[in-house]
């Protein structure tokens, strides 16, 4: 052992054999005495004890090297006087092993330089006391930690640094995914603005999305829109609708719809209105179904254009939509859906609809709804959609609940096609009432066929005549008992009169044909049944021609519709113009320019002549002649708008029969339900009108579905998109082919009188002139009339043949014209008078307005008043039987003194061309 007296002089021989016990045994005042403690062997180093080591002169800590260091026990090392950390050297300092360097005490590393933390590699930081980490100054080591040694950071310390540290790197951006993951929201917090520009999507990911969904709003809007919208679906859809309060406009409107979809459906749903108007109708439309359901109302009104949307957006989407959204819908927004997204609309929101909602549904977009819809209707909403239940598919219509089938109105029910019909069920048909049942149509009871006995006997007692007769062979026992003496006998008489019609046919062919109709379940008295005959039997002549015996069997079918049906009916009416003959006969048109000669069936006649009469009388195929290039083509629209006809509907097109649809004016305004029972719809694309011809006599006509340009080429049409002002318009082209000799086209209607309302009515007008050339004219006596006729509703049009502007210079009157009178207003002392061309007007014109009696009166002028009560055999005239006052005063107008006043000014005038006057058309 060496002389301890004289340490100071030890060589280097005598350090490095100290043994371990020969150090221990040292006074710290000795271990001060050594003059090169760094030629001492590890072993000894190792020896030194806490107490010993502060006693190490001072200029030995500048040449330890690291290794000296590491042979320290982890107290020794501990013990190292704070100031004489700053003597080692770097290479020192940066080589102690871990354990050295998690042994340092935060005072002991307060000691480390700026310029040395900025090299110190991140394993080495790594390796500090995970205890003395958050104790490091951020300011004077963090803060100079370089980007490399940040990288390297592991998890625990990163975990153990403070918000202030965090906040205090350099370079944050290059710690590893791992140790972004253990960030804390108080530690990304902290990081400065500049680095956060610095931070890249890549690094927001990978913190964890609860810390992700901590960090303020201000950090949030910190993050830029661009790394916004990279960032993952996970940390987008931690997102809350507070965190993204401080976004701007463009973000919003730049935002795409799977950015949104990423959100959680509850955070969309709670975004503020000023952020959701500025989206993109395309974002919105790229949104999944959660996240529609997710709007609000608010949201969706507040959207820049909520009609785009909705344009833009699936079935399937629609039908996702909230129903508050729906019930917030405006009229112009339910407008803009297609049929195809009223498809997608669920019955909750359906339901959540109001009743003026639903009825803003075209027929189009009610054709769309499905099953799913139909069983959320309500019966106000029923009553709202009124005729256009016509256009659901048969299987949604089959899913209208049976009572919900029993509220239907009379009107709609016989709206509604023969398809829907047949789909129904057991429970929904016998919930019908009589009173329903009563205005089925030959279309609808060919559809109900298979299915009579689910109608209750209730039901039954509610058919007509022809309905009877029609479904005689299809009634159970029970429903039989159910029918009244006389329906009974309607019924019998139907059985009866088939078989004798069997017995009495002579030709073996007709007979097999009409006994294969029996079979297939027609009735011979009901319009399917008889097109089917008519058609086998001609299908049958081929090339020959009609023999005797053959017309003396289709003779004798006609005279059998007659007595069952009688020879008032539609049925008889059309066979019997088939077989029998009709003015109407003589040529064929076909919607051709050429009217070709064709003439009555008879002995001889080919099966040509006899096809082309049934496809003219059953199957409405001679189509009038149309003047320009516009093929025919079917109509796909419905009978009536939903409310049925409507007067304010009407509009003259391009035809100059002003005095046809005047009339019909009239007659809309007065008694929709008349021109209701007009038509028969045959549910084959047919329909039956009746009129009446010059001697009252009940006549009948079938047209088709087809109109020039599918109804766009000019015709006269229904504003609300239905069709029987068309249908009406045909037929009586028609009309005037058969009982005038006219040819069968759209321009023999051009020009007219009291010819529409006579034959729609069987009415006849008187023609009064009102010219104001005669100063005795009586104009109050003139004036009581017409507001008394008015007023009860009676017919009176008015002839214009003058020209008067509004105060706005949009015109009222036109030369040459005819006007509906609606009404008078007693307490404005005006009349009520409305345009054919238009109820509402157009850019120059006026299509409904009030006139002063005077102002009516002018030169050349008419008013036509009907004169006469219905004919005999008219149907549903009760409201229009002339009242007994209007009845006495035209009357007594009539019978005036010849030589009065008041006779010459109300004399029918003589001047007036029935055939030349009225032509006016919109210019």
């Amino acid at each position: 052992m060496p002389n301890v007296a004289k340490i100071s002089s030890w060589t280097k021989a005598e350090y490095q054999s100290l043994s371990a016990s020969t150090v221990i045994s040292l006074s710290p005042t000795q271990i001060g005495q050594m003059a090169h403690p760094e030629w001492l062997l590890p072993s000894a180093i190792s020896a030194l004890s806490p107490t010993q080591v502060p006693s190490i002169i001072s200029s030995a800590w500048s040449i330890f090297d690291a290794a000296w260091l590491n042979a320290l026990s982890a107290k020794a090392f501990a013990a190292i006087p704070v100031s004489r950390i700053s003597s080692l050297s770097f290479t020192t300092l940066s080589g102690l092993n871990a354990a050295h360097v998690g042994a340092l005490t935060s005072a002991q590393l307060g000691e480390v330089s700026e310029s040395r933390w900025g090299r110190l590699s991140g394993a080495w930081i790594n390796s500090i006391s995970l205890s003395v980490m958050p104790k490091l100054s951020s300011t004077f080591a963090v803060s100079n930690w370089s980007s490399s040694a940040t990288a390297v950071l592991d998890v625990a310390h990163v975990k153990a640094m403070t918000p202030e540290q965090i906040g205090a790197l350099d370079s944050p951006e290059s710690l590893s995914p791992a140790a972004i993951g253990a960030l804390s929201a108080a530690q990304v917090a902290a990081i400065s603005d500049y680095n956060y520009q610095y931070l890249t999507p890549a690094w927001f990911n990978a913190l964890s999305t609860s810390t992700f969904g901590a960090l303020s709003v201000g950090r949030i809007h910190d993050i830029g829109k661009d790394n916004l919208w990279a960032l993952d679906a996970a940390h987008i859809g931690a997102l809350s609708a507070a965190q993204l309060a401080k976004q701007s406009d463009s973000f919003w409107y730049y935002t795409d719809g799977k950015w949104l979809n990423s959100l959680s459906p509850s955070t969309l749903g709670q975004l503020p209105t000023s952020a959701v108007k500025w989206l993109d109708s395309a974002a919105i439309a790229g949104l999944d179904t959660a996240h529609l359901g997710a709007l609000t109302a608010t949201q969706f009104a507040a959207l820049g254009s909520p009609k785009s949307v909705l344009r833009a957006l699936t079935p399937a989407q629609i039908g996702a939509l909230g129903t508050g959204i729906l019930a917030a819908l405006t009229q112009e927004q339910v407008k803009v859906l297609t049929a195809a997204q009223v498809g997608g609309l669920t019955g909750a929101q359906i339901s959540a609809l109001s009743s003026t909602q639903i009825g803003w549904l075209s027929s189009p977009q009610v054709a769309g709804l499905g099953a799913q819809a139909v069983t959320g209707l309500r019966a106000s909403q029923l009553d709202a959609l009124g005729t256009n239940l016509h256009g659901l598919s048969p299987a949604a219509f089959a899913a209208l609940p049976a009572e919900r089938l029993a509220g239907l109105t009379n009107l709609q029910l016989s709206t509604l096609t023969a398809a829907q019909f047949a789909a129904l069920d057991a429970q929904q048909l016998g919930a019908l009432s009589a009173s329903q049942v009563k205005v089925l149509t030959p279309g609808q009871l060919d559809g109900l066929r298979n299915h009579v006995q689910w109608l209750s006997p209730a039901a039954v007692t509610g058919l007509n005549s022809t309905m009877l007769t029609e479904l005689t062979a299809d009634f159970s026992a029970t429903q039989l008992a159910a029918l009244s003496s006389t329906q009974r006998a309607v019924v019998q008489k139907a059985k009866d009169e088939t078989t004798a019609l069997l017995n009495n046919l002579s030709v073996s062919g007709i007979r097999t044909q009409v006994s294969a109709a029996l079979q297939s379940g027609e009735s011979l008295f009901s319009y399917n049944g008889l097109l089917k005959v008519l058609q086998d039997v001609n299908a049958s002549m081929g090339s020959s021609t009609l023999t005797s015996a053959q017309f003396n069997d289709l003779k004798t079918l006609t005279a059998s519709v007659g007595k069952v049906l009688g020879t008032d009916s539609y049925l008889y009416g059309i066979t019997n113009a088939v077989i029998n003959g009709s003015a109407g006969n003589a040529t064929w048109t076909g919607g051709t320019a050429m009217h070709n000669a064709l003439g009555n069936l008879d002995v001889g006649r080919s099966a040509y002549t006899f096809d082309k009469l049934i496809d003219k009388w059953f199957l409405g195929q001679d189509l009038p002649t149309w003047t320009d290039s516009t093929a025919y083509s079917r109509v796909d629209l419905p009978l009536y708008s939903k409310n049925g006809p409507d007067d304010a509907e009407i509009s003259q097109a391009e035809v100059g029969n002003c005095y046809m649809l005047a009339s019909l004016v009239n007659i809309a305004d007065d008694d929709p339900e008349l021109i209701e029972s007009m038509i028969t719809d045959n549910g084959n694309g047919t329909y039956g009108v009746r009129m009446y011809g010059l001697k009252d006599e009940l006549l009948y006509v079938t047209v088709n579905d087809e109109l020039p340009g599918a109804g766009t080429a000019g015709t006269g049409v229904s504003t609300s998109g239905a069709y029987w002002v068309s249908v009406l318009e045909k037929a009586f082209v028609s009309y005037t082919s058969m009982v005038r000799g006219d040819a069968n086209a759209y321009a023999s209607i051009e020009g007219g009188n009291d010819e529409a309302i006579q034959a729609f009515t069987g009415r006849h007008m008187d023609t009064y002139n009102v010219a104001r050339d005669d100063p005795a004219d009586p104009v109050a006596t003139k004036k009581a009339m017409v507001a008394a006729l008015t007023t009860d509703d009676e017919d009176v049009l008015y002839a214009s043949y003058t020209i008067r502007n509004s105060s706005d210079g949009k015109r009222e009157l036109v030369s040459g014209h005819m006007y509906s009178i609606l009404g008078y207003n007693s307490s404005a002392d005006t009349f009520t008078v409305r345009n054919p061309w238009g109820s509402t007007g157009g850019s120059s014109w006026i299509g409904t307005f009030d006139l002063t009696f005077d102002q009516l009166w002018r030169d050349r002028s008419y008013v036509l008043i009907t004169d006469e009560d219905a004919p005999a055999g008219a149907v549903d005239w009760d409201r229009y039987p002339m009242s007994s006052a209007a009845d006495q005063l035209v009357q007594a107008m009539a019978t005036l003194d010849s030589g009065s006043a008041s006779a010459a000014l109300m004399a029918a005038p003589t001047a007036m061309d029935p055939r030349t006057v009225m032509l006016a058309i919109p210019g």
